[in-house]
């Protein structure tokens, strides 16, 4: 089964298509919005390192799995459609237990 969505960023008009794939992978799509945007997509060259893509990947993977960091982007269709591996980032629980002389409180006035 998959799940399809398509959220916008607030700061761009750019648009970004999410399958699921996996538990650690999901189809996403760039769809530029405008001519600047559809002009920066044809801009990158495959044989190059495009950090500015990258980013776009980064930011709309945000949207979609905001507790995970994307560790790899593999390219179906260059530029606009990639697999992206991300992994979960766990959250650490505080400690409800605090030690008493391991706390420490300075006021300095």
């Amino acid at each position: 089964m998959a799940f399809l969505a398509i959220f916008a960023n607030p700061n761009h008009a750019m648009k970004y298509h999410y399958q699921f794939a996996s538990k650690s992978a999901a189809r996403i799509e760039l769809i530029p919005e405008n001519d600047s945007e559809r002009e920066l997509i044809a801009s990158f060259n495959k044989d190059e390192s495009n950090p500015e893509l990258t980013e776009l990947f980064a930011k709309g993977f945000e949207n979609y799995q905001a507790k995970a960091r994307l560790t790899e982007t593999v390219f179906m269709n260059f530029p606009t459609v990639a697999l992206c591996r991300f992994q979960v980032i766990k959250e650490s629980k505080p400690s409800t237990f605090v030690n008493s002389t391991q706390v420490q409180l300075r006021l300095d006035f």
